[in-house]
């Protein structure tokens, strides 16, 4: 656990900043919970489909109290775009701002992304969840966590967000962080994401899995297709996974399993599928002791590998393989590498013979537009003289050019 000095993570003028009595502790997954703060990570003790945001919002939320003592704040080593959004609400409530309409919205927001949910209607590359995603990766993974330049641009892109939902912007509709200079770095990263998403593609496993009953909202068991990504380098894998016209079925992939840079492992089901993998979480190996998490924040859509415990991929597919059956999803025959020579030459040959045959239609005609006359000879011999190279090659003939079937 490291904590961060105050005033450390202050904003522009104009914009919110944490007040200099508080202090911000960075707590990862092994570590106890520091006593006398507000915890904004570890959401799982609490029901399915709440956010700290929504929380702080309907009262259930301790607010720090003004003293002479700092106020302690406990983050994760990587924080949701909720608990950054409710920190922000909390610093500008210590600052005396009302609570706002568009902090509803935003809160509305937050608690969709933190269940999974993809709500936005503009492009990827300017939704407000990929801008934060990508802010936390570039300053957070990384050997030396850059944590209070992370904080400060995230309260940016707050005081960005409300200024222009104040100003009549729509959330989901309107691309907030367009023409910002702050974000066009984060803009252009994400604008290239894709690509490596289709890299990310080239060392996945992809599997057909039967979940049961139990694993299903509405009592039928079903076959869907799962994706395993290992440490994948895009930003938005599971918007593009979840997505992905090429998956089995042809409607991207409902259950999605990633073994993350630090050797974690997290299996989701996308919320809008009616899918849940709650019940997995008992049967997957976590080492002495210790179990997955259950997803009991997230209904039971996310399950992820007990902290610090070490895994390998073949010990957690091999777990998963009796209970959904899994079968590996084998590459199509028009997807080989050999294939594709195959039907590669067979197209060459294809239009050698309609090259060849264009030219013999071409001489006919002339021939017979011009017969008797001296220029019939002439022409169909500059015509085969010119054509005949390539299409005599291509059918075999060695007389020169002259066609095969001539006139």
């Amino acid at each position: 656990m490291e904590a961060s000095a105050p005033r450390t993570a202050a904003g522009p003028a104009a914009g919110i900043g944490l007040p200099s009595s508080w202090e911000l502790l960075w707590v990862s997954p092994s570590d106890p919970d520091p006593p006398a703060a507000l915890l904004l990570t570890r959401l799982s003790g609490q029901p399915a489909r709440t956010s700290f945001s929504m929380a702080l919002l309907q009262g259930t939320l301790p607010v720090p109290a003004g003293g002479t003592g700092p106020v302690r704040i406990a983050l994760g080593t990587f924080p949701a775009f909720d608990d950054l959004w409710c920190l922000y609400m909390l610093a500008a409530r210590a600052e005396g701002r009302p609570v706002s309409a568009e902090w509803e919205d935003l809160s509305r927001y937050a608690e969709n992304v933190r269940q999974g949910i993809w709500s936005d209607r503009v492009p990827v590359e300017q939704s407000l969840q990929a801008i934060y995603l990508a802010i936390a990766q570039q300053h957070l993974l990384r050997p030396q966590p850059r944590r209070e330049s992370f904080v400060r641009e995230a309260f940016l892109l707050f005081d960005s967000v409300t200024q222009q939902l104040r100003a009549g912007k729509r959330l989901l509709d309107d691309p907030l962080a367009a023409g910002n200079p702050v974000f066009e770095r984060q803009v252009a990263l994400l604008s290239a994401d894709q690509s490596l998403y289709a890299e990310d593609l080239k060392r996945s496993e992809r599997f057909w899995a039967e979940v049961p009953q139990a694993g299903t909202s509405t009592g039928a068991s079903r076959t869907v297709p799962l994706l395993f990504l290992a440490r994948p380098s895009a930003t938005q894998f599971k918007l593009w996974a979840r997505r992905d016209a090429a998956a089995p079925g042809n409607h991207g992939y409902p259950l999605l399993l990633v073994e993350s840079a630090d050797g974690g492992f997290v299996l989701s089901a996308d919320p809008t599928s009616k899918l849940r993998v709650g019940w997995l979480a008992p049967l997957l190996p976590g080492g002495t002791g210790k179990r997955w998490y259950a997803g009991e924040a997230h209904d039971g859509t996310l399950i992820s590998s007990p902290p610090g415990a070490r895994l390998s991929s073949r010990e957690v597919l091999r777990a998963l393989r009796t209970p959904l059956r899994l079968k590996t999803v084998r590459k199509t025959w028009f997807t080989s590498r050999r294939m594709r020579k195959v039907l590669g030459a067979a197209a060459a040959f294809l239009a050698s013979i309609v090259a060849v045959e264009s030219r013999d239609v071409i001489v006919k005609w002339i021939d017979r537009t011009f017969r008797g006359s001296k220029a019939s000879a002439s022409v169909s011999q500059v015509t085969g003289s010119v054509s005949g190279g390539t299409g005599s090659a291509a059918a075999g003939s060695t007389d020169g050019g002259r066609p095969p079937h001539g006139p």
